[in-house]
């Protein structure tokens, strides 16, 4: 959405040195989901030209959702099949504003299922101590999440 970016130019040169900025942190999380609504949503077109002819992208298709935002709610049932496990954390406050390294991640599920999806969730913190997120069980909008 663009926020790094701004951020970084901000550093740059809207802010004096030690601003507070809002949020200072933002973490993205994941989970393995089993949901059979889900894994309708992620099927691939029936129909349709492809978008690039000369490409073969049929394999991405398995990680293609026709839409961005998915509130879990709207999907139930769903089962939530692993531990959340922190994708990347990000310091907003503090240049430069960039995810630091590469990173591999293995996910374990923690109850049996078939894992129909990976949905990601944020947490801001807004400042010391008060946080934000868009976690389906605490969110401020309940049940709102990406899958």
């Amino acid at each position: 959405e663009g926020v790094l970016p701004a951020l970084a130019h901000a550093h740059r040169v809207l802010l004096a040195p030690g601003a507070r900025v809002v949020p200072r942190t933002l973490r993205v999380l994941c989970a393995l989901v089993e949901s059979e609504a889900l894994r309708a949503c992620n099927a691939p077109p029936e129909r349709g030209a492809p978008p690039c002819p000369d490409w073969d992208l049929s394999p991405l298709r398995v990680a293609r959702h026709p839409r961005r935002g998915i509130r879990l709610d709207e999907l139930a049932p769903f089962r939530v099949l692993s531990g959340p496990e922190t994708l990347f954390t990000i310091d907003l406050a503090t240049p430069p504003i960039a995810p630091r390294g590469a990173r591999h991640l293995e996910m374990r599920a923690s109850q049996a299922g078939t894992a129909h999806a990976l949905v990601v969730w944020f947490e801001a913190e807004l400042y010391e101590g008060v946080w934000l997120t868009t976690h389906w069980e605490t969110g401020q909008e309940r049940g709102y999440s990406w899958g």
